[in-house]
């Protein structure tokens, strides 16, 4: 139970490829993404990107900007 805190930062990502990952391996996981989900980025885009995915009860985000990573958790409600 992470309490709603953040989970795992990283810093100086490639934050198109790290974007696509997650939009294409959350679904297969078995989570469901938040309304919000775009295409994935031109590799030169530098504006922020999220993820918003749920499963369950349970939710969570992912956010990319400025090159870092941050994965959040929300515990079952």
């Amino acid at each position: 139970d992470a309490r709603g805190e953040i989970i795992c930062e990283w810093h100086h990502v490639d934050g198109s490829a790290i974007y696509k990952f997650y939009l294409e391996a959350l679904p297969k996981a078995g989570y469901t993404l938040l309304p919000g989900a775009q295409e994935v980025p031109p590799p030169d885009y530098q504006g922020p990107l999220g993820l918003g995915f749920k499963t369950g009860s349970a939710q969570g985000a992912v956010t990319i900007a400025s090159g870092d990573l941050t994965i959040q958790y929300l515990p079952h409600q």
